[in-house]
């Protein structure tokens, strides 16, 4: 018989030890938790000790027993003993079979047990109300600093770790300075900030519902007068919901989208600014909501707007009647996608690349003289207009080319205002016109320059639209050091404008002389 020492505890063995192990995994499977006195117990287990492990000692041997581990154990049940013969003279106490409590072992492990036991998440309360996984989405969603980044000119980039979230904020602003000298008068010089802008965008609830913020700060865009702001910070606030490929919806108060170069970003042109057939003939923001694809049947050449709009401009709140602005704009990527909303070929495309676009839309009853723009009429009438475009761009190894044309065409409706002796002043007259420019630019190979030019003009229809003719020529040098968020450009045109006042009757209009200026701006602009 194996010598067995009084004094030796039963929880420092190393097979009971193990034993308690295999017993705790068995009751959390499935054993039966308590011992029941009545049940049927174990056969005793033959009093041979099991064989020793070499690596324990002679003294420490323990001859196995058999036991049902209680999984609430209060008090151990009595273990019934035998002498067993140890050598001369010597005895030895060994347990026979016997239910066996090895606490010390049952509590951690038991502990264990509890924390690797599968627990179920996000599952809603079997009484609950909440539609499967609504606690979830509202409730707090960590963020992914993995994913969190700075890109270059496009603002920080946060993320939750689900991807449920995405904010970026974004700073960009313009300084210019100009130099104006026309032909018969002062030249004269400005030093301004001509664009300070604060814009968010992101998604939210998932990324498919996306939204865009865009607040503007600078004196000419809050339009300073005398000091003080006509007109409210706010450029942008729209969300679009891109479900559907083929027919996404964005509702908000946002850019119009009817010719290219009004939605081409301030921040991402060719040159200092844009042409002058876009100043007069653009339709700018509005309040509204359009449905349309970037990628129509997903054939990689269609796109599509159809929009309906307050026809009031932005910032407005006022109740008006129906005269709303309806629009649609298709285009054609006849030799696939790219980015056709970008000035400047700046990624030197491999494949030439080519976009073409119609657009037209009506504003009835409008507020000013050109649609949504302009000035209001003395008359103090509304006008039904109408306005077309076509226009272009085409992209090759950082050759760029791009054009539009441009019409506006309308009817004035009188109006009721009278003069200081009572009279009813007479119906302003139209701006009825067309526009037409042309740019061509191209980046420089294995440098940072580009070099651009534009002609453009705009002209009368008809004999009584009061619309300024104008015309401008002249060109570009513009150097990228981080694409368009950080560059500096400098340009310089020739412009030439004719004027036209309407006659008492307001019915004709008479020409001025045609006045020439030169115009040279130096323009830095930085996004972060």
């Amino acid at each position: 018989m194996i010598p067995f020492d009084r004094d030796m505890s039963l929880s420092s063995s190393p097979l009971v030890r193990a034993f308690g192990v295999v017993l705790l995994f068995s009751t959390s499977s499935g054993a039966q938790g308590t011992l029941d006195p009545g049940a049927a117990q174990p056969p005793p287990v033959s009093e041979t000790p099991a064989p020793v492990a070499p690596s324990v000692s002679p003294t420490d041997a323990v001859p196995t027993a058999t036991a049902e581990a209680p999984t609430s154990a209060v008090q151990a049940a009595p273990v019934e003993t035998a002498p067993v013969t140890a050598g001369p003279g010597e005895t030895a106490i060994a347990p026979v079979a016997s239910p066996v409590l090895v606490t010390p072992i049952n509590q951690p492990m038991m502990a264990l047990a509890k924390a690797a036991a599968p627990v179920e998440m996000d599952q809603p309360r079997e009484e609950s109300l909440w539609a499967p996984g609504e606690e979830a989405l509202r409730g707090d969603h960590e963020l992914d600093a993995g994913q969190s980044r700075f890109r270059s000119g496009q603002g920080l980039n946060f993320q939750s770790m689900d991807g449920t979230f995405a904010l970026i904020p974004r700073l960009r602003a313009q300084f210019r300075y100009e130099y104006l000298n026309p032909d018969d008068g002062d030249a004269s010089q400005a030093i301004l900030i001509r664009r300070a802008r604060l814009q968010f965008k992101g998604h939210m609830y998932g990324k498919d519902n996306r939204f865009k913020v865009e607040l503007a700060f600078s004196p000419h865009d809050v339009g300073n007068k005398d000091g003080s702001p006509t007109t409210s910070p706010l450029l942008d606030w729209y969300m679009d919901f891109t479900h559907y490929r083929d027919l996404s919806l964005r509702v908000g108060q946002y850019k119009v989208p009817h010719n290219r170069q009004r939605n081409v970003s301030s921040g991402g042109l060719q040159q200092v600014d844009r042409s002058i057939v876009n100043g007069e003939f653009n339709v700018d923001r509005d309040l509204g909501f359009d449905v349309g694809s970037k990628d129509l049947f997903g054939l990689g050449m269609l796109k599509y707007r159809l929009g309906v709009f307050a026809g009031q401009g932005r910032n407005t709140n006022t109740t008006e009647d129906f005269g709303l602005m309806s629009l649609g704009r298709f285009e054609l990527l006849p030799f696939g996608m790219f980015k056709d909303y970008s000035e400047a070929d700046l990624a030197r495309t491999e494949e030439a690349r080519l976009s073409v676009a119609i657009a037209y839309a009506h504003v009835g009853n409008a507020p000013k003289d050109r649609g949504i723009k302009g000035s209001t009429p003395a008359d103090g009438g509304t006008s039904d207009t109408h306005h077309f475009v076509a226009d272009s761009i085409f992209k090759y190894a950082g050759f760029s080319v791009q054009s539009e044309f441009m019409a506006r065409v309308g009817e004035r409706n009188a109006g009721d205002a009278r003069d200081d002796v009572g009279d009813l002043v007479p119906v302003a007259a139209l701006r009825d016109g067309w526009g037409v420019m042309g740019q061509i630019g191209y980046v420089l190979p294995r440098t940072r320059f580009e070099i651009s030019a534009r002609v453009g003009t705009n002209r009368r229809i008809g004999t009584e639209s009061v619309m300024t003719e104008r015309t401008e020529a002249g060109g570009a040098l513009s150097y990228y050091f981080a694409g368009h968020p950080f560059k500096l450009q400098a340009d310089y045109f020739r412009l030439g404008e004719k004027p036209y006042s309407s006659v008492a009757n307001g019915l004709e209009a008479v020409a001025g002389p045609l006045e020439n200026e030169h115009r040279a701006r130096l323009q830095l602009q930085a996004s972060f």
